[in-house]
C-alpha cells in the first residue's frame, strides 16, 4: 500500500504547475549546458586547427629559406672563383709588365740612360702599373666582401 501511496504522490506532483516549471528550468539548463559544451569544443577544434595550420606555414617556410640560403651559398662560392680567377689573370699581367719595366731598366742603363727620365715608354708603362696596382687593389676589396657575405649566410 506505501507503494501505492507513494506512486499517486509522484503521479499528482507531477502534475502540478511547479513541477511542470522545474522540468522546464531542467531542460533550459540543459540545452544550455550544450549549447556551452559545444561551444567550449568548437573553440578547441578552431585554436588546435589554427595550431597545426601555423605550423605546416612554419615548416614550409624553413624549408624555402633553407633552399634560398643554399642558393646564395652557391651563388656566392661561383662568385669568389670567379673574382679569385681575376685576381690571379690580373697578378699574371702585373707581373709581366714588372718583368717588362725590368728588361727595359737593364736596357737603359745599358745605352746610359737613367730609369729617372721623362721616357714617354717610362710613362706610360709606370701608368699601366697604376692601372693593374688599382685593379688589383679592388679585386682584393671585393673578394673580403664577397667572404664575408658568405660568412654572414
Amino acid at each position: 500500500m506505501n507503494k501505492q501511496v507513494v506512486a499517486r504522490v509522484q503521479a499528482e506532483a507531477a502534475d502540478s504547475p511547479i513541477s511542470r516549471q522545474e522540468q522546464k528550468l531542467r531542460k533550459r539548463r540543459q540545452s544550455k549546458n550544450a549549447v556551452l559544451v559545444l561551444t567550449v569544443v568548437l573553440w578547441l577544434a578552431l585554436a588546435v586547427g589554427g595550431y597545426l595550420l601555423a605550423d605546416r606555414y612554419i615548416d614550409q617556410s624553413r624549408a624555402y629559406i633553407d633552399q634560398r640560403l643554399k642558393q646564395v651559398e652557391a651563388f656566392n662560392r661561383e662568385q669568389i672563383q670567379t673574382v679569385e680567377e681575376h685576381i690571379a689573370s690580373v697578378q699574371e699581367v702585373l707581373n709581366d709588365v714588372r718583368e717588362e719595366l725590368e728588361y727595359i731598366k737593364e736596357d737603359l742603363e745599358l745605352t746610359g740612360e737613367t730609369i729617372n727620365g721623362t721616357d714617354q715608354t717610362k710613362q706610360a708603362l709606370e701608368k699601366k702599373i697604376e692601372e693593374l696596382t688599382s685593379q688589383l687593389g679592388e679585386l682584393k676589396n671585393s673578394l673580403k666582401k664577397l667572404e664575408d657575405a658568405a660568412r654572414a649566410w
